[in-house]
């Protein structure tokens, strides 16, 4: 039985340090290998469970995903992450029933209120269903939970920058900088938000109303000429042919050279 015990406790700490370390492949195979076993402490199988399903999870496998949480949520119901992250695995599958999503955020919520990682992910999919004034409340709740957080006031602003919110975003990338003034993550947040908006303005003056957005090729366009002038760059510059100089009518004999000495 100790030896049984060893062996469990070898896979699954191979298998969580594999996956943290990103290995998710060599992960899974000693994971699947744990999993063969019958009887597993409620503790080891919980753990099993959900990383089972984040290694999924991060190869797009959601089917497969979501089967790992439900016994996850089924071992542990009231861990908010396990419900959290069954919204993901729906929200993000193409072939799912997105609209379950929403009761898995708002229950993950529910017992995490002060998540704000779950309410900018909230926020975020309520845009996708058109239900823009609960993700406008979910998505300002995030950022006044997560003022401190670079990560979460970047998400926040990409997700208004995304939903033509950009000036609310500008205020609050402006006063999340003003709040943490010593930071320099927050100022290359900032840095990041003002080029996305300079971005975002030329493409607009350069496509034509209703254009797919792309790269745009400006066409070069030269000034009208003045004569044989030309202004640029604030001066004046010629820009026909140099006429031929005028030789003098009367040509002056050439200098007379005196030999040089003999002897």
């Amino acid at each position: 039985m100790n030896r049984t015990l060893n062996l469990i406790d070898i896979l699954l700490t191979s298998g969580r340090n594999l996956f943290l370390m990103g290995r998710f492949t060599e992960a899974l195979a000693a994971l699947t290998k744990l999993a063969g076993f019958r009887k597993l402490p409620r503790p080891t199988l919980e753990e099993l469970q959900a990383l089972l399903a984040e290694i999924h999870l991060q190869q797009k496998n959601y089917k497969d995903a979501r089967r790992h949480l439900t016994a996850a949520i089924a071992i542990r119901p009231l861990k908010a992450e396990y419900h959290f992250l069954m919204a993901v695995a729906l929200s993000e599958d193409e072939e799912a029933d997105r609209e379950r999503a929403d009761m898995y955020y708002a229950r993950a919520i529910e017992l995490e209120p002060e998540q704000p990682a779950y309410c900018a992910d909230y926020g975020s999919y309520l845009f996708t269903l058109g239900r823009t004034k609960d993700a406008l409340k979910s998505i300002r709740k995030a950022y006044a939970l997560g003022v401190t957080d670079v990560e979460i006031v970047g998400q926040v602003a990409e997700v208004l920058r995304r939903e033509d919110c950009a000036e609310e975003a500008t205020t609050k990338l402006r006063a999340a900088l003003f709040h943490n003034h010593g930071s320099a993550g927050f100022r290359q947040l900032w840095q990041q938000h003002q080029f996305a908006m300079i971005r975002e303005y030329q493409n607009e003056k350069a496509a034509p109303v209703g254009a797919d957005r792309g790269p745009v090729i400006l066409k070069f366009v030269a000034q009208p000429s003045q004569g044989k002038y030309m202004e640029l760059g604030g001066k004046t510059i010629r820009i026909d042919q140099a006429e031929p100089l005028n030789e003098p009518k009367k040509k002056q004999p050439a200098p007379h050279r005196r030999p040089p000495r003999k002897g």
